[in-house]
């Protein structure tokens, strides 16, 4: 996997304007005002170390979650997160149902797993999952976990705000000894150059997983971040951001270019009939200033898929319009 293998990836196209990014799936929301003012005034915090561990931000979040704090970690987003737990585990067989994130196969790749297709040791999976935006059963999930206590699962529910679906909860979390579950302030809020997350497990797995964490991983203004989100709405309206949804992805199906995959959240995986991914999108990106996602290089999708994320009603209006010049 190379570091370019994921969306948001603009700067391969230096000196393109961009008007619209469908390449992330998380929503390019209008700047928070309020949140930039109040990380500015607090602006002398770079000059001081962070907390090696974020425990203040760990007890809020406690507060927030209704479990124990000692059930928590915070972590510079997910993505530290998912590289944690393969190191706890290093040399472990793991599974992982794909399509899906890159960066579980790459973690495990990185600490000496064996990849297995039958249920490993360690079962990696996305809920709702990247990049099919499809959520699992939840009481199906919960007996999955249950019934299997020799796997330990590793569920990755960065994307829990983008989803009416149920999904596995703080309180049945931290009851499970062979579950761990990746949570992403970055995406739920929209800060991903902010880097935020943390993991929800019993306290026995917390613990094994702080002997190995950097200490001051997480930076100042992420944290003080963090502290000020926890007390606001989320930047969004999921019904909203949903209905937009069906309304882009019936646009885009009465061009019959391209078929689309059910979803259970804001973005959705689709596959194009006549026109490889990597094409329409440098298309895209230098005629229309519109970035998507290739998805070419997720494990069992074809040169032909890519993954679209609803934005504004303008932008996706835009995206339409430049893709009937396809038909």
């Amino acid at each position: 996997m190379k570091y370019n293998d994921h969306g948001d990836d603009r700067y391969l196209y230096r000196g393109v304007r961009f008007v619209a990014d469908f390449s992330s799936n998380v929503p390019h929301l209008p700047y928070d005002e309020a949140l930039w003012h109040y990380l500015t005034n607090h602006r002398e915090m770079i000059h001081r170390y962070p907390e090696p561990r974020s425990f203040g931000l760990e007890t809020l979040l406690s507060s927030c979650l209704g479990v124990p704090r000692e059930s928590i970690l915070v972590t510079s987003g997910a993505t530290e997160a998912i590289y944690l737990i393969a190191h706890l585990f290093q040399g472990a067989r793991s599974s992982i149902l794909e399509p899906t994130f890159s960066e579980y196969r790459h973690a495990a790749m990185v600490f000496g797993h064996t990849l297995v297709n039958e249920l490993g040791a360690l079962h990696w999976l996305c809920n709702p999952n990247n990049p099919t935006g499809q959520t699992y059963p939840h009481e199906e999930l919960l007996q999955t976990v249950q019934s299997h206590p020799e796997t330990i699962f590793v569920v990755d529910q960065s994307y829990h705000a983008f989803t009416p679906k149920e999904v596995l909860r703080p309180e049945e979390i931290v009851t499970l000894p062979n579950c761990l579950v990746i949570q992403s302030l970055t995406k739920s809020y929209a800060i991903p150059g902010l880097r935020l997350g943390y993991i929800l497990a019993n306290s026995e797995l917390i613990n094994e997983l702080v002997a190995l964490k950097m200490p001051w991983s997480v930076n100042a203004l992420a944290i003080e971040a963090g502290h000020y989100l926890l007390d606001k709405k989320l930047p969004f309206s999921l019904s909203e951001l949903l209905e937009e949804r069906t309304r882009l992805v019936a646009q885009l199906e009465r061009l019959r270019i391209m078929d689309i995959d059910p979803t259970d959240t804001h973005f959705f995986l689709a596959k194009l009939r006549h026109h490889q991914s990597q094409e329409v999108k440098d298309w895209l990106a230098h005629d229309h200033g519109i970035l998507i996602r290739n998805a070419s290089n997720f494990p069992t999708l074809t040169p032909y898929h890519i993954r679209i994320a609803t934005q504004s009603p303008e932008q996706n209006d835009l995206l339409v319009e430049a893709l009937s010049h396809l038909i």
